[in-house]
């Protein structure tokens, strides 16, 4: 209705007043007032149901009342002012009072309301009630839309699953399709699949652009999800575009703090201040507007000459004296919304600063820190601020320890696990071990199990090694020579382990050697194999399999008496084998074999601290041709 009309209507209503109200009237007046409410015109709307009620005997007064709770609500949601919402409740609470029925009707008005105002258990409840009291085909369809929202708002996907199922094959009305084409974009984006929201997104922004309108909340879903997929240039656009038509403060906010967000990915520093600095003139006492201080502090950071700029736009103290700024709004905010986004900016300036003291402050700070209640912004705000420093930062291991889920749930995996090399660093084997173990039950990646297998193999845990490997999806080379090798040095029996690794793989050092494993098991020496990778290993003796397969070879080269080949074989890596009583030994007993008694004099004078049965014979050998010598020279 044009302003004019309910003018006339309501001089109309004045006139009537002097004389008597008819039912007639009353008629007319409730007929427009649904037609305002249809049409938009909510605060017309207003006027025209109070009006009505002022008559409690009409036969409208209950729907009226039953219409402000309504009006309400969309005058609440429209400009994002709660108390328009809680006038709802109590309008509603009123028709109830007054005679109202408790039917399927209302208990989905009050889901609706409840929604709105974030209490999504009553929300949902109220949903529930309202579907069992339902008769209607189309009620109940929207009522299971009620439920679907409330399920997602909620995070029980499993149940948000189920209701999306049963809309999925039911048969929608034109605009309930339009509506459930929304819900499937918010399904996915619970989900965290924000490609395939923003698919049903894209097409209610196209063919329902009005629903987003009259749902500011909505509208900021479908330009959060094309931010969160990496489309800022759609996202831009629709974030403006909730400028141009949306007047909830909460949601223009929000939008205000995401394009400077957009500007600052794409390096348009100077339009990404301007953004926070109309959200902090625009909405001054605002907790985003704190924000917005905070990620301009960052912002200078970025550009020294920002500084000047910003200052011509804002007489604030912050800019003064950031530090102190920063400091207090943690204190003030400590672990509410404001405060995780300070927490991030004293950690910035911790790491630039490198105080003890601060990094002290800091974890104790971290320590105070939900990390399960983090949101979507304040994760992307710590990963902006904190990754540049804590992947070489000496300090890790404190901060990490002091709340080690917080790391775990910010930062992706290759930070992580280069957090895993700097634990190591400072000696916290168990500490990296447990982040690896929980990387592995968190992302189910092959390249962590392999990380995590190799931890343990470096740590000579080889059973729990193998035990790791287990879990690997791929089999492919790597899998199997990383299999061969435990395995191997387990001595368990793994021939065909051992044939995949070598057939069908890049002939590497490991399947030069693993070959050689083969043809032993049959009883067969390639005699060149020291020829041609003599350089492998020396290079490599060290490695537990080389070293295992040196010792199983010359067991089998005793067994044959091949004493001039144990020579070629060990002399090489004599250097490195003081510490192994068993190749030193038998090389020296090889010494004496072949009549070489100085050299293996000579090889015995360095290794010491043996007992074992091969050193011992290696000893009563040189004796005894060094006793027979004598008795030769005499």
């Amino acid at each position: 209705m044009s302003k004019f009309k309910h003018l006339l209507l309501l001089f109309a209503v004045v006139f009537a007043t002097a004389q008597t109200v008819t039912p007639k009237v009353l008629d007319k007046i409730y007929k427009n007032a649904l037609h305002d409410f249809r049409v938009g015109s909510y605060y017309q709307a207003l006027d025209e149901f109070n009006y009505i009620i002022k008559y409690p005997k009409s036969k409208y007064f209950l729907p009226s009342l039953f219409m402000l709770a309504y009006t309400y609500l969309y005058i609440g949601k429209r400009i994002g002012d709660k108390k328009y919402l809680w006038s709802a409740v109590n309008y509603l609470n009123l028709y109830v009072a007054k005679g109202g029925k408790k039917d399927a009707k209302y208990y989905y008005l009050k889901g609706l309301i409840y929604e709105n105002l974030g209490f999504f258990e009553r929300a949902y409840t109220s949903y529930k009630m309202a579907l069992e009291k339902s008769i209607d085909k189309s009620e109940k369809l929207n009522i299971l839309m009620g439920l679907l929202r409330s399920a997602v708002w909620l995070g029980k996907m499993d149940l948000a699953t189920k209701y999306y199922v049963i809309l999925n094959i039911e048969q929608l009305s034109a605009k309930q399709q339009k509506e459930f084409s929304f819900l499937q974009g918010m399904y996915y984006f619970a989900k965290k699949d924000y490609k395939k929201a923003l698919q049903f997104f894209k097409k209610t922004y196209k063919e329902f652009e009005s629903y987003l309108i009259e749902n500011p909340q909505y509208y900021y879903l479908v330009a959060e999800s094309a931010y969160r997929y990496g489309d800022y240039r759609f996202s831009e656009l629709l974030f403006r575009r909730i400028l141009t038509y949306v007047r909830n403060k909460e949601v223009i906010q929000k939008s205000l703090l995401r394009l400077g967000d957009i500007k600052f990915l794409q390096k348009d520093y100077h339009s990404s201040a301007n953004y926070y600095i109309r959200l902090i003139k625009t909405f001054p006492k605002s907790k985003l507007a704190t924000v917005a201080k905070l990620k301009l502090l960052y912002l200078i950071k970025q550009d020294k000459k920002l500084a000047h700029y910003i200052k011509k736009y804002l007489d604030d103290p912050f800019l003064q004296d950031p530090l102190r700024f920063i400091v207090e709004t943690l204190v003030k905010n400590r672990t509410n919304y404001i405060g995780i986004f300070a927490l991030a900016n004293f950690g910035l300036e911790t790491f630039e600063i490198g105080s003890d003291k601060l990094y002290t402050r800091l974890a104790w700070e971290l320590s105070l820190v939900n990390p399960n209640s983090l949101k979507f912004e304040q994760i992307e705000y710590f990963r902006r601020l904190w990754e540049p420093y804590i992947v070489k930062d000496k300090h890790i291991c404190q901060l990490y320890t002091a709340n080690r889920d917080f790391f775990i749930n910010v930062f992706p995996k290759a930070t992580l696990l280069q957090i895993v090399q700097n634990l190591k660093k400072c000696k916290s084997k168990k500490e990296a071990i447990d982040l690896l173990q929980k990387l592995t039950q968190k992302y189910r990646d092959d390249d962590l199990y392999y990380e995590l297998a190799n931890f343990y193999y470096e740590a000579k845990e080889y059973k729990k090694s193998y035990e790791i490997l287990d879990n690997i999806q791929k089999h492919d080379c790597k899998y199997y020579k990383s299999k061969a090798q435990i395995c191997y040095i387990l001595s368990l029996d793994c021939r065909d382990v051992l044939q995949k690794a070598v057939s069908g793989c890049a002939k590497d050092f490991y399947a030069v050697i693993f070959e050689a494993v083969l043809q032993l098991k049959q009883d067969r020496i390639d005699k060149n194999l020291f020829v041609n990778y003599k350089e492998d290993f020396i290079k490599n003796y060290k490695d537990p399999v080389v070293q295992k397969f040196l010792h199983d070879l010359v067991q089998k080269l005793i067994e044959k008496e091949l004493y001039g080949t144990i020579i070629e074989i060990l002399q090489p890596l004599s250097n490195q084998m003081h510490s192994d009583c068993f190749l030193s030994s038998v090389l020296a007993l090889s010494y004496v074999r072949l009549g070489k008694v100085d050299l293996a004099q000579e090889l015995m004078k360095n290794v010491n601290g043996c007992s074992n049965s091969w050193y011992n014979l290696a000893k009563i050998a040189i004796e005894d041709a060094k006793l027979q010598k004598q008795i030769e020279d005499e």
